[in-house]
């Protein structure tokens, strides 16, 4: 299953109003190492012990939304920063 590019589109970052894309596989794998290493923490403090199926991202790239069976979570308490 994939999230459809046209749902994505209008979806925004419920905080800042930046709009949402999908990240790339490379970016899912290399935060489901670091989730795997205990080394992602979410917006609420919370360390991150799931994999991803799929990651939303801010077009700025500063902030990243889980998703999980195709499901995007887009609370900013479960949400976390992306590294610079």
């Amino acid at each position: 299953m994939t999230i459809d590019p046209d749902f994505v589109s209008i979806l925004i970052c419920p905080e800042s109003n930046v709009k949402l894309k999908i990240a790339d596989s490379a970016l899912v794998d290399s935060i489901n190492k670091k989730i795997e290493d205990g080394q992602i923490m979410t917006r609420n403090g919370d360390t991150l012990t799931q994999k991803v199926d799929a990651l939303l991202i801010t077009v700025d790239d500063r902030r990243a939304f889980q998703v999980h069976d195709n499901i995007p979570n887009l609370l900013m308490d479960d949400s976390f920063e992306l590294a610079e």
